[in-house]
Protein backbone atom coordinates (compact mmCIF):
# COMPACT_ATOMS: atom_id res chain seq x y z
CA UNK A 1 0.00 0.00 0.00
CA UNK A 2 1.26 3.76 -0.45
CA UNK A 3 2.04 5.98 1.90
CA UNK A 4 -0.57 7.91 3.12
CA UNK A 5 -3.34 5.27 1.26
CA UNK A 6 -5.91 5.33 4.18
CA UNK A 7 -7.39 1.76 4.71
CA UNK A 8 -11.27 3.45 4.20
CA UNK A 9 -9.68 4.52 0.86
CA UNK A 10 -8.97 1.36 -0.09
CA UNK A 11 -11.84 -0.73 1.16
CA UNK A 12 -14.56 1.74 -1.05
CA UNK A 13 -12.16 1.59 -4.03
CA UNK A 14 -12.27 -2.45 -3.62
CA UNK A 15 -15.28 -2.87 -3.07
CA UNK A 16 -18.28 -2.99 -5.41
CA UNK A 17 -20.67 -0.09 -5.35
CA UNK A 18 -23.60 -2.23 -5.31
CA UNK A 19 -22.98 -4.59 -2.55
CA UNK A 20 -21.08 -2.59 -0.03
CA UNK A 21 -22.34 0.86 1.85
CA UNK A 22 -20.87 2.56 4.87
CA UNK A 23 -21.29 4.52 7.84
CA UNK A 24 -19.24 7.78 7.69
CA UNK A 25 -18.25 9.75 11.59
CA UNK A 26 -18.25 12.97 10.12
CA UNK A 27 -16.24 14.60 12.95
CA UNK A 28 -13.76 11.87 13.23
CA UNK A 29 -13.30 12.06 9.60
CA UNK A 30 -12.84 15.81 9.65
CA UNK A 31 -10.60 15.83 12.22
CA UNK A 32 -8.20 13.01 10.47
CA UNK A 33 -8.39 15.79 8.22
CA UNK A 34 -10.55 14.24 5.27
CA UNK A 35 -13.00 15.89 3.57
CA UNK A 36 -16.13 14.17 3.81
CA UNK A 37 -17.65 16.03 0.69
CA UNK A 38 -14.53 14.83 -1.55
CA UNK A 39 -16.05 11.36 -0.01
CA UNK A 40 -19.89 11.90 -1.13
CA UNK A 41 -18.62 13.05 -4.66
CA UNK A 42 -15.68 10.27 -5.51
CA UNK A 43 -18.25 7.61 -3.78
CA UNK A 44 -21.81 9.01 -4.61
CA UNK A 45 -24.31 7.20 -3.04
CA UNK A 46 -22.18 4.78 -0.66
CA UNK A 47 -22.98 6.48 2.87
CA UNK A 48 -26.39 5.64 3.56
CA UNK A 49 -25.59 6.18 7.03
CA UNK A 50 -24.38 8.94 9.32
CA UNK A 51 -22.92 9.94 12.99
CA UNK A 52 -23.78 13.69 12.53
CA UNK A 53 -21.18 15.10 15.34
CA UNK A 54 -19.76 18.50 15.47
CA UNK A 55 -15.99 18.94 16.94
CA UNK A 56 -13.93 21.09 18.23
CA UNK A 57 -10.91 20.78 15.81
CA UNK A 58 -8.26 22.18 18.04
CA UNK A 59 -9.24 20.01 21.11
CA UNK A 60 -10.48 16.89 19.11
CA UNK A 61 -13.60 16.60 21.02
CA UNK A 62 -17.33 16.51 20.39
CA UNK A 63 -18.96 19.72 20.79
CA UNK A 64 -22.78 20.65 20.57
CA UNK A 65 -23.72 21.51 17.04
CA UNK A 66 -22.74 24.87 15.32
CA UNK A 67 -19.67 25.33 17.43
CA UNK A 68 -17.15 23.35 15.53
CA UNK A 69 -17.40 22.08 12.12
CA UNK A 70 -19.78 23.18 9.19
CA UNK A 71 -22.45 20.74 9.39
CA UNK A 72 -24.50 22.53 7.48
CA UNK A 73 -22.65 22.88 4.50
CA UNK A 74 -22.54 18.79 4.60
CA UNK A 75 -25.32 17.97 5.25
CA UNK A 76 -25.89 20.04 2.27
CA UNK A 77 -24.96 17.34 0.30
CA UNK A 78 -26.73 14.45 1.87
CA UNK A 79 -28.84 13.55 -1.37
CA UNK A 80 -24.87 12.80 -2.82
CA UNK A 81 -23.82 11.00 -0.15
CA UNK A 82 -27.03 8.39 -0.36
CA UNK A 83 -27.89 9.57 3.35
CA UNK A 84 -30.93 7.60 4.19
CA UNK A 85 -30.58 8.07 8.09
CA UNK A 86 -27.80 9.48 10.52
CA UNK A 87 -27.58 9.26 14.08
CA UNK A 88 -26.99 12.48 16.49
CA UNK A 89 -23.49 11.74 18.78
CA UNK A 90 -21.98 13.76 21.48
CA UNK A 91 -19.20 11.85 23.01
CA UNK A 92 -18.34 14.92 25.29
CA UNK A 93 -20.19 17.64 27.15
CA UNK A 94 -19.69 20.80 28.40
CA UNK A 95 -22.97 20.69 29.91
CA UNK A 96 -25.16 18.28 30.87
CA UNK A 97 -26.33 15.52 28.46
CA UNK A 98 -29.81 16.51 28.67
CA UNK A 99 -29.18 20.18 27.87
CA UNK A 100 -26.46 19.30 24.74
CA UNK A 101 -29.47 16.93 23.58
CA UNK A 102 -31.70 20.08 23.72
CA UNK A 103 -29.07 22.33 21.55
CA UNK A 104 -28.35 19.73 19.49
CA UNK A 105 -31.88 19.26 18.29
CA UNK A 106 -32.94 22.94 18.46
CA UNK A 107 -29.53 23.66 15.75
CA UNK A 108 -31.21 20.73 13.73
CA UNK A 109 -34.77 21.92 14.20
CA UNK A 110 -33.40 25.40 13.11
CA UNK A 111 -31.93 24.46 10.03
CA UNK A 112 -35.02 22.16 9.06
CA UNK A 113 -33.55 19.12 8.84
Amino acid sequence: MKKGKVLYDVLLQHTDAGLEKTEMDLGWAIVAGKDPLVYFKNYPGRFPLRHLKDMDLVKKHSVEFGKGVPIIDILKHSKDAGLKYFFMKQEEYSISPEQSTKENMGYLHAINL
